[in-house]
């Protein structure tokens, strides 16, 4: 993805072991890269997500007006679906996040945020389009989906579990002071998000209320993500970068 004043939204495939460009999508726009048309910010930082439609790869990509399927090999747009430009801008930051075949994508800077049903052609907002809600608080992190429900964070501090078949909020909470940029991480049957204070918020994946398991604080700013890798989490803050060791459980002594 690319983005920026004076040019357009882009979204590229390249070969990682040349670095030869595959096949690029250029989006059009209406403003000039960072505003819109009404003078209000425009743009899209999606992470795309590689997802199997009816037997067949595809990229979804959240784009800052609408919600794009590509074809992985040619970069064909095989589909579209409107309804993500907000009144205060058109923004998208998180990535899209699909249960089933049902994709949920959130608009940013308290846009709306759509229900897609995949397997469609062109576009597919009148036929496939399930759902829409506006004016949802500012989303950047991006969220998971654990056994049917999908689990998000919002800038606030908030999280959220939401129904991805009707886009109800079934519950939303703020477990500890701090706003929220990190997106989710589901590991070991919990779910993980930091807070800018440096907290990490650990719970369950519950649909009928938030049930925190533990707030680990560093005491230290920061806009990212827990990244896991083995026994070791891994946390950057804006002074370090910490490694926290999982240590297995301790050897009782003289007992079977």
């Amino acid at each position: 993805m690319h983005t920026g004043p004076g040019r357009q939204v882009f979204v590229i495939a390249m070969d990682v072991a040349t670095g030869k460009f595959l096949w690029r999508h250029m989006e059009p726009v209406h403003g000039n890269g960072q505003d819109n048309a009404a003078k209000r910010y425009m743009g899209s930082w999606c992470t795309p997500i590689v997802v199997e439609v009816a037997g067949k790869e595809q990229v979804l990509c959240t784009m800052s007006t609408r919600l794009l399927g590509f074809d992985i090999d040619s970069g064909e747009v095989l589909w579209s679906c409107q309804g993500l430009a907000g009144k205060r801008g058109d923004l998208a930051y998180s990535s899209p996040v699909v249960v089933g075949d049902i994709c949920s994508v959130v608009a940013g800077y308290e846009g709306p945020e759509l229900g897609v049903r995949l397997g469609g052609k062109g576009d597919v907002t009148k036929t496939h389009r399930l759902w829409r809600h506006d004016n949802r608080p500012d989303n950047i992190g991006s969220g998971v989906a654990v056994a049917g429900k999908i689990y998000l964070p919002d800038a606030r501090g908030f999280v959220v579990c939401l129904d991805p078949v009707t886009g109800k909020r079934l519950w939303s909470a703020r477990p500890a002071k701090g706003l929220l940029w990190s997106s989710i991480v589901f590991v070991d049957d919990h779910l993980f998000v930091t807070n800018q204070r440096g907290t990490t918020v650990v719970f369950e994946p519950n649909p009928k209320k938030c049930v925190v398991v533990a707030l680990n604080e560093l005491g230290e700013t920061t806009n990212s993500t827990p990244a896991f890798a083995g026994s070791e989490i891994f946390i950057r803050t804006h002074k370090h970068l910490y490694c926290i060791h999982k240590s297995p459980p301790a050897k009782k002594l003289g007992g079977k």
